[in-house]
């Protein structure tokens, strides 16, 4: 049985998860390196992070997971289909 091959993650959705953490870092985007991407299917429009009191559509939502790094910081994103929304998961220092 073979694997069926995963889809590719588009380059808009590297480009606008690079272009968000440069706003927040004022590191140029072509700095970070891309770690990891994954597909995956979050559970709401908040892409599983609600902040509180925030009312988010309860709609499944195809999307990303995408690592970025920076020395030794990196960063964990998540994002729907198309980059259009972008959510920061978490920021961790090695």
């Amino acid at each position: 049985m073979s694997k069926q091959p995963r889809e590719s993650i588009p380059s808009q959705v590297i480009d606008a998860v690079r272009q968000e953490l440069s706003n927040r870092t004022r590191i140029a985007p072509n700095e970070f390196k891309v770690v990891e991407t994954r597909q995956q299917t979050w559970s709401d429009g908040c892409l599983g992070l609600a902040k509180p009191d925030e009312i988010c559509t309860q709609a499944l939502v195809e999307g990303w997971r995408v690592v970025l790094s920076h020395g030794d910081r990196s960063w964990i994103y998540r994002t729907d289909a198309q980059g259009n929304a972008i959510r920061l998961e978490t920021e961790t220092e090695k």
